[in-house]
C-alpha cells in the first residue's frame, strides 16, 4: 500500500517518527517522574520490591569502639527480576557517603539516593532502566553509629577471666 499511495507512506512515516521521539521521551523522563511520586506519596511499606533479586553481598567494616562509630563499604551483586530504575535497599541508621551502580564494567548514572522517605530504606533513583535479567552491582559507603541497643552493627563487653571488663 505504501508503493500506491506516496502520501500513505508520509503518513506512517510521520507516526513512526512521533512515536520514537514519545518513547525517547518516555525513557528520559520517567525515572524522574518515578522519583517525585515516591517523594510526593512517601510509603510506610517497610517491605523491599521483587524488581531485584540480590546475589552476593561483599561487606566490610572499620568498628572504631572508643568513639562507638563505624566504617563500611558493600557492593552488592542483583540480578534484575522486572525492568526498574529504582534500587531500595535496608537501611536503618545509615549514613550513606556514596553511591555507585554497575553493569558489565560501566556505571549506570545514579540521578540521587535518599533515605528519608521510606522509614529503614535506602532508594537509590537511577537514571535509565535497567533490564530484566541483567547482572548489576550497587557500590554503598556509609558510616554509622555502634549503638548500645544490640540491633544492628552494636558494641557490648563482657568480664573475661581476670574479672576486667572487655
Amino acid at each position: 500500500m505504501v508503493q500506491k499511495e506516496p502520501e500513505f507512506e508520509n503518513s506512517v512515516t510521520f507516526y513512526l517518527a512521533t512515536a520514537k521521539n514519545e518513547f525517547d521521551w518516555y525513557e528520559r523522563k520517567v525515572p524522574g517522574i518515578f522519583k517525585a511520586l515516591d517523594n510526593l506519596f512517601p510509603s510506610n511499606v517497610y517491605r523491599l520490591p521483587k524488581t531485584l533479586n540480590p546475589n552476593l553481598y561483599n561487606i566490610s567494616l572499620t568498628p572504631f569502639m572508643k568513639e562507638g562509630t563505624f566504617i563500611g563499604k558493600v557492593k552488592i551483586h542483583m540480578t534484575v527480576q522486572e525492568n526498574t530504575t529504582l534500587i531500595a535497599l535496608n537501611a536503618h541508621k545509615l549514613n550513606i557517603l556514596s553511591v555507585k551502580v554497575f553493569r558489565n564494567d560501566s556505571e549506570i548514572n545514579v540521578q540521587s539516593y535518599t533515605t528519608k522517605h521510606i522509614p529503614q530504606q535506602l532508594r537509590i533513583y537511577l537514571s535509565s532502566y535497567v533490564h530484566t535479567n541483567e547482572k548489576i552491582i550497587a557500590e554503598i559507603q556509609f558510616n554509622g553509629i555502634l549503638n548500645d541497643e544490640m540491633t544492628g552493627f552494636y558494641r557490648s563487653s563482657y568480664i573475661d577471666s581476670d574479672g576486667v571488663q572487655q
